[in-house]
């Protein structure tokens, strides 16, 4: 006959649960869940009753953003340690959610039971910034695709974007250059110091 599964009667009021938006969940060793809270049935679309007792990868199958994700977190907590990341779970529906995620370890006479996890709804922020890598590798394109020659710099004077055409120009790989500041490379040596000067300005303003 298969053990009663319950949750911790000092769960909640140990990590304040109440006070949390994010999904909170508690899972043993082996990963089955033994706590549900109200906001984990929220984000993830199961009731408690649905999930205690579930082994979470098969109520929620996951993938983390990183390959090494999940031995460095079973690492972690084993150590009694926090854990933070990435990753992704598919819905009942097959939809994918990105969450972000905070799991401590729970240690009970200085042994690790379990653990704890908070977890927030990330899809917007992967979108997000999806959107921007797409755009920057569109505005790249464009840029190593023209004739001109076009250098970006930061604040500093320091060099962030050195096209095609300047590396043709100057015989200067893009890699030589990133980071090193502009009058290193192409100011002639008697304009360095008005060069120089006016970038400080810059930086004062």
């Amino acid at each position: 006959m298969a053990s009663k599964v319950e949750a911790p009667p000092p769960l909640r009021a140990a990590i304040g649960v109440d006070d949390i938006a994010d999904a909170v969940f508690a899972t043993d060793l082996d990963n089955r869940i033994v706590a549900w809270e109200p906001s984990a049935e929220r984000l993830f679309g199961y009731s408690a009753a649905e999930a205690l007792g579930r082994p979470f990868g098969e109520l929620l199958p996951y993938q983390m953003r990183s390959s090494a994700g999940e031995e460095e977190f079973l690492a972690t907590i084993c150590a009694g340690r926090i854990w933070r990341g990435q990753g992704t779970v598919r819905l009942r529906d097959g939809r994918e959610l990105w969450i972000e995620s905070t799991v401590k370890p729970r240690i009970v006479d200085g042994q690790v039971i379990g653990s704890v996890s908070c977890s927030r709804d990330m899809n917007d922020a992967v979108a997000a910034e999806r959107y921007l890598v797409g755009e920057e590798r569109f505005v790249n394109g464009i840029l190593d695709a023209a004739s001109a020659l076009v250098i970006v710099l930061d604040a500093r004077g320091s060099v962030v974007r050195f096209n095609k055409a300047c590396e043709k120009l100057s015989g200067y790989r893009a890699e030589e250059v990133i980071g090193r500041p502009v009058w290193e490379i192409v100011v002639p040596p008697d304009e360095r110091q008005q060069v120089m000067k006016a970038f400080g300005d810059v930086q004062r303003i």
